[in-house]
């Protein structure tokens, strides 16, 4: 589906729609033509993905090359 930017802005949210169904829309503007298309939201991770995940026992431990600074 093609529209010009006059369109689109009259009809933004009804094209959002149809990009999130996977329908092509193109936007034109003079000499000029732009796709909207719909993109998955990055999430953060779950409480709990983690799991399984173990830190060394030494995590915490002074690092050999900042010795000299911790003395």
């Amino acid at each position: 589906m093609t529209v010009s930017i006059t369109e689109a802005q009259q009809n933004l949210e009804a094209l959002i729609l149809k990009a999130v169904e996977g329908e092509k829309i193109v936007v034109t503007i003079e000499n000029q033509a732009f796709e909207i298309t719909a993109t998955k939201k990055k999430t953060r991770g779950a409480l709990g993905s983690l799991k399984g995940w173990k830190m060394s026992d030494d995590f915490n431990a002074p690092l050999e090359e900042f010795k000299e600074y911790m003395e």
